[in-house]
């Protein structure tokens, strides 16, 4: 500036004074408009900074913004009191907003303006200079005098609103031609704080008004946006990574159409729909579409032409001249066609060029069967060796009718339904196919098992699976070294799923689909509605897969359709046996079921055309998994895939052998530390209190030393895989391409009827039901151990929380115990892993739970015969029991401490100078804190405190806790061996006689 005295101009007159400028305000940084907050925090005596929406002109916004007099004022000498006084700036948004909705750039309406942010890119002359032309105004930043440099903002008024899908659209654009702005201002929301100043650098703050004419978009230059995620832009997908035949490509899309081709319909309705409405960027970005739609250049001129606005100065063959398919996505029409328009544009691949740094494991077999070949006609072919083998098979080849008559084989599959329709007892002992759980018998007998060969059906349960039935898993994976030769087996699984095993062989058998495959993805407002209203439209027979029991019930009841529900609830229904008996859908025109029926259902009804539907989202190996349940069909498969619209998160990077080095490390550090542990009982002690921190490092405790778990780490990657194919459309398009499907780009589907209210309510009510039957069962299931009663397949929460039981009283649950543990599973989720844990516990002295139990009653209040813990006391506990697992079990790794999710929600990091992270700490506590309101949860992990509440405590009230149980549940055990209790049922026997 040349003028330094000029400070403001409060009479600046602009020629633009009644230009319309909307604008969104926030009080401060925090403030919030959603409605769901405001009500929240009034319920809780909260206040919430304001939002508001305002519509100004620019004169008035001039005049306010050059008037210093106006300004708030704050006082900062640094940094850190700069920060502090900013929490307090008001803010705005030059853009329209939806009201009563949060501030995110989902509910931006319009923009009105552009707002730049200088922090030390250029001089305040510099962008005067480059900005002379135009209508603008400069006010200097809050940091302006205590960080270094000129710090200020512009505000540049728009020739025109722009709505947010085009202000998303150019802006890479405004990036580049506003170079020396911070970056953020290009994003479709990003607050601006109003002019504030500095009383300790009063003289550095200044304001000017440029008049010039207002900023136009049409005139800078276009730059394509980069690929974001599909849900907030699916135009910009533009390669899926597949593999093709194994070989692992990057794939272009080289062409779009129609899946019907009818494109004269589709080029119609956006006319009628836009005719003489869009302005030049929203026509711009429809002659993109257009292009890679492969619209010819007179349609598109004639389209262009018509939706333009009269008068626009540019025609339709200037339009159509500009476009580029490179800068646009044919899906992208669907926002200029009218709602309930359906067309579908179908995901084409073709290769690009190979990724480099690829090693994909080549098979010793590769056989692909024709339609009337199954395995038993390609076996001569394929060699096992001893030791551990893998077969990859599709659907369809009889893998389990081979293998299920071979003799010195045992076939172990995951359901009983499989079992059953093989016509087997599930006795291992006397039969070649059973359940997963059956093998426990064999392995009593190590030499008899290395005579026999164990083949694993379904083998991707033993990673899918793990989050459930992590004993069984681990049951398999401890089978598959003790028997003289074993086959994982499955047409979902891949080599490099597991991390911990050497495959002698690896076979691929492939036997492609009769049936077309196609998928359709519906992002959806109410997907119980979407869904629900295709299912009454579809003339097909149906699977639904919905893993809600409740609203699979009441979906099914709203359809009108002759429907049978499949569940684990519902598997001893004679209905449900006879379909997985008979394979033979007959006169049901719908099955929906949870997961259950992923194994063990094969219907071979002879169909040409077949509708999946899958509610929520769903892992691709799931998906095709459902798919299968259908053998016989002619002609085509459709899968409707319903998920909601939501946020979608980064793609996340699974580095397993970074994984398996720190579960190496640890577990060498672990062996050594159990090692000089002085006595049996401390060992096994320590082993039992650290179960949980061992399952989430990946290592357990086995003849005599700490092993990697290589289940944890599989399972890990396998809810990586299904992270990534949940928040981005090209990975989820590469691995369904791989299974043969035709992808079709997603549809936005908004339905949201009335009737979604009939669904939620209905759902309620049918879980209001459940849990009524669940308690009356439960209630049932305590008088009958009380009676000695017990029944057999009464409910499956009956016989499933008896064996529980039993199993508790096996390992020393008293028997008078049996009613009040029965109660608490009814209310508690929990309370079944919480009596367990009191069963392991050994009293050693040492354990964490005698420490925490010792340190409170070392601070005990006692009020009206109840013991309490001061809140300060409960901080200062949940501390030193936190350093004492960090030292003892996590060896002072702080970071893997924190990679624990239970510790990551209870404590934060805090510097203490070092950066080796896993050499033991001089001092643990200084490298942590404790989170707020989180020290009982800490403390709850060993014995069981209430709620907090105030006391009176020498005249005043202060926050305690309510000390319930000095163990999580408070009960006593018969810590008898079961010998002993056995040698002791025998004597009384002996003497009850002898009497």
């Amino acid at each position: 500036m040349n003028n330094k005295n000029q400070k403001y101009n409060s009479n600046a007159k602009s020629i633009y004074h009644d230009l319309e400028i909307k604008i969104t305000y926030f009080e401060n940084r925090y403030a919030s408009d959603k409605k769901e907050v405001k009500e929240k925090a009034a319920k809780q005596n909260r206040k919430i900074a304001a939002t508001v929406h305002l519509n100004e002109t620019w004169g008035d916004l001039v005049a306010y913004l050059l008037n210093k007099d106006k300004w708030d004022v704050f006082s900062a000498c640094n940094k850190d009191e700069y920060e502090k006084a900013k929490e307090k700036f008001d803010a705005v948004v030059f853009a329209e907003m939806v009201k009563g909705a949060s501030r995110s750039h989902i509910n931006v309406i319009n923009h009105y303006a552009i707002a730049l942010d200088i922090d030390d890119g250029a001089t305040m002359e510099f962008v005067r200079t480059d900005l002379k032309d135009y209508e603008y105004l400069i006010y200097s930043s809050g940091g302006q005098g205590i960080k270094k440099g000129e710090r200020f903002r512009v505000i540049l008024p728009l020739k025109r609103p722009i709505s947010a899908d085009a202000y998303n659209d150019f802006s890479e654009s405004l990036r580049k031609r506003f170079w020396y702005s911070d970056s953020s201002f290009s994003k479709s929301l990003q607050i601006q704080y109003l002019p504030t100043y500095n009383e300790k650098f009063k003289n550095n703050f200044v304001a000017f008004h440029n008049e010039g004419e207002l900023f136009d978009l049409e005139n800078i230059e276009y730059v394509p946006v980069k690929s974001q995620n599909v849900q907030s832009n699916v135009e910009n997908i533009k390669y899926v990574p597949i593999k093709s035949q194994d070989s692992l490509f990057n794939v272009g899309f080289i062409k779009t159409e129609p899946d019907d081709g009818n494109i004269r319909r589709i080029l119609d309705a956006i006319i009628e729909h836009n005719r003489g409405s869009m302005e030049y960027e929203d026509r711009r970005i429809l002659a993109n579409r257009l292009f890679d739609f492969g619209v010819d250049y007179v349609e598109m001129v004639k389209v262009l032409n018509a939706v333009g606005r009269p008068g626009a100065r540019h025609t339709g063959s200037d339009m159509a001249n500009m476009a580029n398919a490179s800068y646009g996505h044919a899906i992208g029409l669907r926002k200029n066609l009218p709602y309930g328009f359906e067309f579908n544009l179908l995901v084409q691949p073709s290769v690009t060029y190979t990724q480099e740094n690829v090693y994909l494991q080549k098979y010793d077999t590769d056989i692909t069967l024709k339609p009337n070949q199954y395995l038993s006609d390609v076996i001569n072919q394929i060699n096992f060796k001893d030791g551990l083998n893998l077969l990859i098979a599709d659907v369809g080849t009889g893998k389990n009718h081979y293998f299920g008559k071979l003799k010195r084989t045992k076939l172990v599959v995951p359901l009983n339904s499989i079992v059953v329709q093989s016509g087997s007892s599930n006795n291992i002992q006397d039969d070649n196919i059973t359940t997963w759980n059956q093998i426990k018998k064999m392995m009593k007998n190590p030499e008899e098992c290395k005579n026999w060969d164990l083949v694993i059906d379904e083998a991707h349960g033993m990673i899918a699976d793990y989050g459930y039935k992590p004993s069984t898993i681990r049951l398999l994976v401890d089978a598959c070294s003790m028997f003289r030769r074993v086959i994982l087996m499955s047409g979902t699984i891949r080599p490099e799923y597991f991390s911990g095993f050497s495959f002698e062989t690896i076979h691929r058998i492939r036997k492609p689909s009769k049936a077309k495959k196609q998928i359709q993805t519906y992002i959806c407002k109410s997907k119980d509605v979407s869904l629900l209203n295709d299912l009454r439209k579809t003339k097909n027979k149906v699977i639904v897969l919905i893993n809600n029991k409740e609203l699979g019930e009441v979906i099914g009841k709203l359809s009108g359709e002759n429907y049978i529900v499949v569940n684990a609830d519902r598997k001893n229904e004679p209905e449900v046996i006879n379909l997985y008996s008979s394979g033979i859908m007959g006169k049901y025109d719908c099955i929906i079921g949870t997961n259950s029926i992923i194994e063990g259902l094969s219907l071979y009804d002879n169909h040409d055309e077949i509708d999946v539907f899958i509610w929520g989202d769903t892992d691709p190996d799931r998906i095709e998994q459902v798919s299968n349940r259908f053998r016989n069909i002619e002609s085509i498969k459709n899968v409707k895939y319903y998920i909601d619209s939501k946020m979608c998160c980064d793609k996340v990077e699974d580095n397993v052998k970074v994984r398996v080095e720190k579960a190496e490390k640890l577990a060498e550090a672990l062996t050594e530390y159990v090692n000089v542990l002085p006595t049996d009982i401390e060992r096994k002690s320590y082993i039992n209190q650290y179960s949980d921190e061992s399952q989430q490092a990946a290592v357990y405790y086995k003849d005599g030393k700490f092993k990697v778990n290589y289940c944890t780490i599989d399972y890990g990657s396998q809810l990586v895989r299904q992270h990534n194919a949940f928040n981005d459309f090209g990975i989820f398009s590469a691995r369904m391409i791989e299974y043969g499907y035709d992808v079709f780009y997603p549809v936005w589907r908004n339905e949201l009827t009335a009737e979604k209210e009939q669904i939620e309510k209905d759902v309620k009510e049918a879980k209001q039901k459940n849990k009524k039957q669940r308690y009356a069962d439960l209630m049932q299931l305590s008088y009958d151990f009380k009676d000695n009663t017990l029944r057999t397949d009464y409910s499956p929460e009956y016989d499933n929380i008896k064996d529980v039981v039993q199993s508790m009283i096996d390992s020393g649950l008293k028997e008078q115990d049996v009613g009040r543990v029965i109660g608490e599973i009814i209310n508690k989720e929990d309370y079944i892993k919480k009596v367990w844990e009191d069963i392991k516990h050994i009293d050693t002295g040492k354990s964490s739970r005698e420490f925490v139990c010792k340190e409170i009653q070392n601070s005990l209040l006692h009020v009206k015969d109840k013991d309490y813990l001061f809140s300060q006391d409960a901080m200062r506990i949940a501390k030193l029991v936190s350093a004492k697992v960090l030292e003892e079990f996590y060896q002072g790794d702080l970071d893997a401490m924190l990679e624990n999710d239970n510790w990551s929600s209870d404590l934060q990091k805090v510097p203490n100078g070092s950066t080796n992270s896993f050499n033991i700490i001089d001092d643990p506590l200084g490298t942590f804190v404790v989170k707020e309101k989180r020290s009982s949860a800490i403390i709850n992990r060993y014995v069981c405190l209430g709620r907090s509440d105030k006391i009176q405590s020498n005249g005043e009230r202060k926050r305690a806790f309510e000390v319930v149980h000095y163990s999580l549940t408070g009960l006593e055990f018969d810590r008898r061996s079961e010998e002993q209790r056995l040698a002791d049922a025998v004597d009384a026997k002996k003497k009850g006689k002898a009497k």
